[in-house]
This record gives C-alpha cells, sequence and structure tokens, in this order.
C-alpha cells in the first residue's frame, strides 16, 4: 500500500516534534538539576547563618533581661544593708531602750517589706524585736543562742555584714505555711563605751523580690539557685526548697542538669548549650565580691523543644522561598530548552523523500 504525500508528512513532522521536546527535557534537566543542587547549598547556608544570627540576638536579649533582673535584686537586698548601718549607729546611741525600739518600729512601718527586725544581746537574747510592724511585747524575751541563725553570727566584728541564703519563716521552730521567704541581714553594734553589745538582725520579706522573677521572660523562665545548686525559684514549684525542706533535698539543679552546672560555676556569667538545652546565667551577691557571703544564680533555661520551634521556624520560611525560587525558574528554563534545541545540531531525523 503506498502511504500518501500527506501522511508521510504528518508522521515526519510529528517524529521532529517528540524528538526535539525528549532533546528539550534533557537540556531542561541538564540545566535544571545543577540549580536545584545550588539552590539546596544554598538553602543550607542560609539556614546555618539565620540560626546563628538569631542565637546571637537571643544572647543579647536574654543576657541583658538577666542583667536587669539581677539589678533589681541587688537593689532590693541594699536597702535592709543600709538600714542595718543606720540602727548599728542609733543602738550605740540609744542602747536597747524603749527609744530604740520606737526606732526600729518606725523603720518597719516604713519599710513594710520588713518582716522583723530583732535587736540580740551578746548571748543571744531578744532584747527588742519588731515582728510584721508590731513591736514584740511578750513578757518572757526570746532565747536565740541556740539556734543557727545566732551561731552565724558569732565570727562578725566590728563594721562586718552577714546575709543568709533564702530561707523560709520559722514560728517557734516550726516553717510557717503558707512558706514565707526570708533573707536575714545582721550586723554587730557597740554600746555608749564602744564594747561590743549584740547585734541587730533584719529580716527582709522576700516574696516580692521573688514575685518579680516570675514574670516568665518570652524567651523562658527565669531560675533562682542557691550556690549549692538548689532552687529557689523553678518553674515547678515542687523544686523548690530543696535546701531548707528535708523532703525537696533530692530536687537539685546541679545533678538534674550536672553537665550546665559544672560549666557554670567557672565563670560569673554565661552561655552553656547542652542537650538539655540551652542555659544563660548570671551571678548574684548582696554585697561585695570580696566580702564573705552568699552567691546566688539567675538562669534562664530554653528547653530543647523551644529550639526545635525556632529552627523549624526557619526552615519553614527557607522552604517557601525555595518553592517560590523553583515556581519561577522551572518555566524559564524549559522555555530556554526548547528555544536552544533548534540551534543543535541535527538529531538524525530522516529528511523528507
Amino acid at each position: 500500500m503506498t502511504t500518501a504525500p500527506a501522511e508521510r508528512t504528518s508522521g515526519y513532522w510529528g517524529r521532529l516534534h517528540a524528538q526535539r521536546s525528549r532533546s528539550a527535557l534533557r537540556l531542561f534537566l541538564r540545566a535544571f538539576l545543577p540549580f536545584l543542587g545550588v539552590l539546596l547549598l544554598a538553602g543550607a547556608a542560609a539556614f546555618s547563618w539565620r540560626m546563628s544570627t538569631l542565637e546571637r540576638e537571643l544572647d543579647a536579649t536574654i543576657d541583658a533581661f538577666l542583667e536587669l533582673a539581677g539589678m533589681q535584686l541587688q537593689r532590693d537586698l541594699q536597702g535592709p544593708i543600709e538600714d542595718l548601718r543606720f540602727l548599728s549607729q542609733e543602738l550605740a546611741r540609744l542602747g536597747a531602750t524603749p527609744a530604740a525600739a520606737a526606732q526600729l518600729g518606725n523603720l518597719a512601718r516604713a519599710r513594710r517589706r520588713y518582716a522583723a527586725i530583732r535587736v540580740l544581746d551578746v548571748t543571744g537574747i531578744e532584747r527588742i524585736g519588731v515582728e510584721d510592724m508590731s513591736l514584740n511585747t511578750q513578757t518572757q524575751p526570746a532565747d536565740w543562742s541556740h539556734s543557727d541563725a545566732f551561731t552565724a553570727l558569732a565570727p562578725l566584728r566590728d563594721d562586718d555584714l552577714y546575709v543568709s541564703s533564702f530561707e523560709l519563716r520559722t514560728e517557734g521552730g516550726k516553717i510557717l505555711e503558707p512558706l514565707e521567704p526570708i533573707v536575714r541581714f545582721a550586723k554587730p553594734f557597740a554600746d555608749a563605751a564602744a564594747r561590743h553589745a549584740g547585734y541587730v538582725i533584719i529580716e527582709l520579706d522576700a516574696s516580692e523580690a521573688l514575685g518579680a522573677l516570675a514574670v516568665a521572660d518570652s524567651n523562658g523562665f527565669v531560675e533562682l539557685l542557691t550556690g549549692e545548686g538548689y532552687w529557689v525559684k523553678a518553674r515547678d514549684p515542687q523544686l523548690e526548697w530543696g535546701a531548707v525542706l528535708r523532703e525537696r533535698q533530692q530536687h537539685l539543679f546541679s545533678t538534674r542538669n550536672a553537665r550546665a552546672w559544672e560549666a557554670m560555676k567557672q565563670q560569673e556569667r554565661g552561655t552553656v548549650r547542652t542537650e538539655q538545652g540551652g542555659f544563660w546565667y548570671r551571678s548574684i551577691r548582696p554585697l561585695e565580691p570580696s566580702i564573705q557571703n552568699p552567691t546566688w544564680m539567675l538562669v534562664l533555661h530554653e528547653t530543647p523543644a523551644r529550639r526545635h520551634e525556632r529552627a523549624f521556624g526557619v526552615a519553614t520560611a527557607l522552604a517557601g522561598l525555595a518553592v517560590c525560587a523553583v515556581l519561577m525558574a522551572a518555566p524559564f528554563y524549559w522555555w530556554l530548552a526548547r528555544r536552544a534545541g533548534p540551534l543543535l545540531k541535527p538529531l538524525g531525523v530522516p529528511e523528507r523523500s
């Protein structure tokens, strides 16, 4: 059977079109696949750069936040120190007299954050006591001579200052409920003859200072630790006061986050990242570093899940940009491949007969 000229022409152009399409597809893939490889490499580099930039910004933000929180806490602790100096001078002038008791009462009412102000003699007997802004009128003076609080004052001389760690307020030797955090400040005072006469003690109600830390930063929760690694303020209240409450003694930051704790003890402030997350910290001392006094640590902990969320957000944004780039580049590469095909060497299509 003889093939009509129209059919032969149609078959020729069909084969030519199919061959050019295959050629264009090969050209498209040869050009577009390297583009995808470059895009992936650029995406990985952009992801690494963006994460590094975010972490530097996060470090600066959290460091500034902890700096402000530390300054506020230290300001709260400086007030009692100044008042101790004033009271020791007044007691040297007035002695443990009703006039001095009136001075203590006025100061307690003015400050309002003082849970108690006490004057002990050298044997540990309470000569003046002001609690909750009211003068203690008990006929039998309290005896502090066997308490740990009084024992800690024995080494003090002249202008020495004593600051306790964070403690819980007690009454009759029992911890009050609900828990009332305090910090005890003390200073020796002399009589008119410049002889050591006793100690003046201020018990600061620390609830307000610790409550200010409970305002969580947007990047995490600010926690407060003792120098031994116990929580004073924690995300989970059940972890707090392990240094004071026997039933919570097993709760230590230093054991739960051992790697971070070891690194945190080496410097006054900084950032540590472990498999348990990121830890930003800053040491706090109520007195000059050269004076023996407790050290506390403000810590902001970012969990690994929070960092993964940040990485996911960056990856999602970059993936969106990559999809846009592919959707824009693919038509261009296909058009280029189709246009470049006819300019190449003939592909062996049989000539028209």
